[in-house]
């Protein structure tokens, strides 16, 4: 389990960096019950293994299309394709949504081509289709 400490007073050396008064420290050590004076618990941080397929059909299911969906007046996703000039070139459109850019084939939209975290990752991504 790890823990997210607060320095209270002083310096700790942790993993070759130097924690001051006020600093946070992520650490698998309880420094609060160690030194109760000198750090205060923030809270505890579980670590979750990510799920891994079980088979090779489950590993190539294909993610949700990124159809915009209208909640209380609100897109949750916006086409951005022009950001991306290969993306036309290719009949790919992109969409963001929840912080992620999303790849779908022009011609069916709902055929998910590719999700990934960046618009570098996305550019990196068309440059290989």
């Amino acid at each position: 389990m790890m823990f997210k400490m607060k320095e209270k007073v002083g310096l700790h050396f942790q993993d070759g960096r130097e924690y001051k008064a006020e600093d946070l420290v992520e650490t698998d050590l309880e420094l609060d019950k160690m030194f109760p004076a000198k750090f205060e618990k923030i809270k505890e941080i579980k670590v979750v293994e990510e799920a891994r397929p079980e088979t090779f059909e489950e590993a190539a299911e294909v993610p949700e299309a990124p159809t915009p969906v209208k909640r209380k007046g609100k897109r949750t996703s916006k086409d951005v394709t022009s950001l991306f000039p290969d993306a036309s070139k290719k009949d790919i459109q992109v969409f963001i949504r929840d912080g992620e850019f999303v790849a779908v084939d022009a011609d069916k939209p709902d055929v998910v081509l590719t999700v990934v975290d960046s618009s570098a990752a996305m550019e990196e991504w068309l440059k290989g289709q």
